[in-house]
């Protein structure tokens, strides 16, 4: 897949079924989930940065729908178990203490369905150490444009392999919209919107919506 990781979006787009996450079983549920430039270059002022900033945040996992992705529609209209997962993609930055920059991870979650577990895979995540820096206006009602770059982190990567093979490093520029109560929304080369969150003067995290990758 030739930088199909690289953002979210494309990803999405190259190995799932849809982007808005429709399963093709059409099953729903909860599920529990798992566990510089002007302005906002600073972080807005005001707030403390650090790992710790992440905590003001909201919890985007929580109660995520883990449900579905189990089978496939053939084209003869019958339904068939095909090994799979629900997919989401995940990113939280931070301003680093030292205000010097932007740090944080992206995670892509995979919740393995039945078929995948009988052949042996089971829920897993790959995980990005992520640099950035970020201009703009990172207020209510603020825009923000994110250049990061990413690297793999091998210690919490559970995936097999063949999944991210060619992207264990990667850029990529995001343009985040923050609107008047500091949800965020965020888009890949300002195109599609792939993902929403939270922000504060110094944090920011998305969650893709829900979708099915067939293996």
């Amino acid at each position: 897949m030739t930088r199909a990781l690289l953002p979210a979006l494309l990803l999405l787009g190259a190995c799932s079924s849809s982007l808005k996450g429709e399963d093709p079983d059409d099953s729903s549920g909860e599920g529990p989930g798992s566990d510089g430039g002007d302005g906002g270059g600073d972080g807005g002022g005001g707030g403390e940065g650090g790992e710790d900033a992440l905590d003001e945040l909201p919890d985007l996992l929580a109660g995520a729908d883990l449900s579905g992705c189990q089978q496939v529609e053939g084209s003869d209209g019958e339904m068939y178990d095909v090994p799979g997962a629900v997919s989401y993609f995940y990113g939280e930055y931070y301003q680093t203490e030292d205000g010097s920059g932007w740090a944080g991870e992206e995670r892509w979650l995979l919740y393995a369905n039945e078929r995948w577990k009988e052949l042996g895979e089971d829920d897993c995540q790959i995980v990005w150490t992520m640099g950035a820096s970020l201009s703009g206006d990172l207020t209510p009602g603020g825009q923000v444009t994110l250049q990061v770059n990413a690297d793999i982190r091998g210690s919490e990567t559970t995936c097999p392999d063949g999944l991210y093979e060619g992207e264990e490093s990667w850029n990529a520029s995001y343009s985040i919209e923050i609107n008047d109560d500091g949800d965020s929304f965020w888009y890949y080369n300002g195109a599609d919107q792939f993902g929403a969150g939270g922000s504060s003067d110094v944090a920011l995290n998305f969650l893709t919506e829900k979708a099915c990758t067939w293996f």
